[in-house]
């Protein structure tokens, strides 16, 4: 006998298998990717979540007005379909790399060098990029293990680090608090409070409105590389800010004029569609960015506190966005812009530009001249010591 506490319990089973999964998978996608396609690739791994919502909108919106909408398989078959690709991912998971980075952390360099060589140069493993990254991986590892930097409370030991937790934390929950959950949780009661109450005309809206951002964010992820990471920030929250407070002034007037004017009504479904278009400009950066900031030593903690801010944060919208949109209907929206405001605010002083560097590099970005230069001359002491090998291998060759 089925009960909404099975079907709640296994909402919960879902939320945790799924966490998991996103914590190992975003640095997991960044440091296996080749290097000029990471940011796309981190980019993509964000925008899925479009995909997954088209996915689902579709898999509802067929049901609901089939044969099926009087009938439990109403529920029961987008539930169900929900376990297509958890199963597609558990079988691939089988043939994926492990990242060369923790291969090297563990000791085991060859399948690390062997890895970085079918990835990102075909399988030749003396290629100079291969070289470079094996060098540049083992002296960050090496200077991470003689620091001792990979217990929590290396977050707190010294104000660089301090400062990329502070991004870990705040990166999430900005993007969570921008005011893009109210249309993707609450598009109904917001097409409610302009008049457009009918289901199947919501539905059509919905699946529009979730096709469209997955169509966004797939075109930022492709050119997420070609902008610096700032500039995104400051485009994508501007922007939205400026199409919430339209918004916000339409809604104003449709409740005005007792929602008769469809003029309106349509302008403010116009501007939720501007809203996502400009929202989504910051999704494929969300995870890149994240993930650069990071040591290594630290990555994998960085990707367990961006799911943890982005749900703490997820629960604010979850409980007191239905409240806001019932009590005070559009006034509630005024509170986005002024916190997506807050959030230019926060990018300006405290996300510094990471744009064209590869995970090691942006380190210079937070640590002191002295300890990049103490990394630089592991790197290069390391390179020596490859090509000196390299050297002797041709020495041998030759007698």
């Amino acid at each position: 006998m089925v009960s909404t506490g099975m079907f709640i319990g296994g909402r919960i089973i879902i939320g945790i298998g799924g966490c998991l999964s996103q914590t190992a998978a975003s640095p997991l996608v960044a440091e296996c990717s080749y290097p000029p396609h990471r940011p796309i690739l981190t980019g993509l791994l964000l925008v899925s979540w479009n995909f997954g919502s088209f996915v689902a909108a579709l898999v509802t919106w067929g049901p609901y007005n089939g044969s099926l909408r009087t009938n439990d398989w109403a529920w029961r078959l987008p539930s169900l379909i929900q376990m297509f690709f958890p199963t597609c991912q558990v079988v691939l998971a089988f043939f994926g790399p492990e990242s060369p980075r923790w291969l090297v952390d563990k000791g085991r360099e060859d399948e690390a060098l062997t890895t970085l060589a079918k990835y990102h140069a075909d399988g030749d493993i003396h290629s100079p990029l291969v070289e470079f990254e094996m060098a540049q991986i083992k002296a960050a590892i090496d200077i991470d293990k003689l620091n001792k930097t990979s217990s929590w409370m290396n977050w707190f030991s010294s104000k660089q680090m301090f400062h990329r937790f502070f991004i870990c934390c705040a990166v999430p929950a900005m993007w969570q608090l921008s005011g893009n959950a109210l249309v993707s949780y609450y598009l109904t009661l917001i097409l409610d409070s302009i008049g457009l109450t009918s289901s199947v005309e919501q539905l059509k809206i919905n699946l529009g409105l979730t096709v469209w951002t997955l169509f966004c964010g797939v075109v930022y992820a492709t050119f997420v590389d070609e902008v610096p990471r700032r500039h995104v920030m400051f485009t994508g929250f501007s922007l939205s800010c400026l199409t919430f407070t339209i918004w916000t002034v339409l809604s104003a007037l449709n409740e005005e004029r007792d929602y008769k004017d469809k003029g309106l009504a349509a302008g403010v479904v116009t501007m939720i569609y501007l809203f996502n278009t400009f929202n989504t400009i910051n999704v494929p950066i969300g995870v890149t960015y994240v993930m650069e900031v990071a040591p290594y030593a630290m990555r994998a903690k960085a990707s367990t506190i961006y799911q943890f801010s982005g749900n703490i944060t997820g629960l604010f919208n979850n409980y007191v966005n239905p409240i806001g949109l019932e009590n005070i209907s559009w006034r509630y929206y005024i509170v986005w812009p002024v916190w997506i405001l807050v959030h230019i605010v926060v990018v300006y002083f405290f996300f510094p530009e990471t744009y064209k560097m590869s995970l090691e590099e942006v380190d210079k970005v937070f640590v002191s001249k002295e300890e990049w230069q103490e990394k630089t001359n592991k790197e290069n002491q390391i390179m020596q010591e490859v090509e000196t090998a390299k050297k002797d291998v041709s020495a041998e060759h030759v007698e």
